[in-house]
């Protein structure tokens, strides 16, 4: 009875630490993105966690693609870009039906510099991530990141009426 105990309270105390980290990561990415915090920072704070969770490897790999634009020279910056992007799309072959690390690429994809030819996924990402949003929002999923993904998709041109009509009623 000890043990089983023990053992349920050490998963609780997993479970709990786990979501606290992703949560924290979100907030980390959202407040990079809204200049609040610099991103070689924000690369420090997910260099001390240790967990191989895939939503923190998306966060780590788009971390890596952000971090280009502030690498010096050029060959530096495509290091930075390439391999936080091809990370990123490993994740999504893997989990192709989740909308956050969708919603990453969505957001590095419109920010990258159109040489890079990184854009061929836009449309479906947006896709994959209205869909997505409907489910994440009837089951009460991480309101806060729901908000932030409907904020950045009202902001851009990518929706059409109809979706951003949808998206309104969010």
């Amino acid at each position: 009875m000890i043990l089983k105990s023990t053992l349920v309270g050490a998963l609780f105390i997993w479970f709990s630490f786990g979501s606290s980290s992703i949560s924290e990561v979100r907030r980390g990415f959202f407040k990079v993105c809204e200049k609040d915090k610099k991103i070689a920072d924000w690369i420090v704070e997910l260099q001390k966690i240790e967990d191989s969770n895939y939503l923190i490897l998306a966060y780590k790999s788009a971390a890596f693609t952000m971090y280009a634009e502030k690498a010096s020279g050029v060959s530096n910056k495509l290091k930075y870009f390439n391999k936080g992007r091809k990370a990123l799309d490993k994740i999504i072959s893997k989990y192709p039906s989740d909308i956050e690390p969708r919603f990453l690429r969505l957001t590095i994809q419109m920010n990258a510099p159109f040489f890079l030819g990184y854009s061929g996924e836009i449309k479906e990402d947006k896709q994959v991530v209205i869909r997505g949003l409907l489910s994440a929002e009837k089951n009460k999923k991480e309101p806060f990141l729901v908000t932030k993904i409907v904020d950045y998709l009202k902001s851009t041109s990518l929706c059409t009426a109809e979706e951003t009509e949808f998206l309104n009623k969010l």
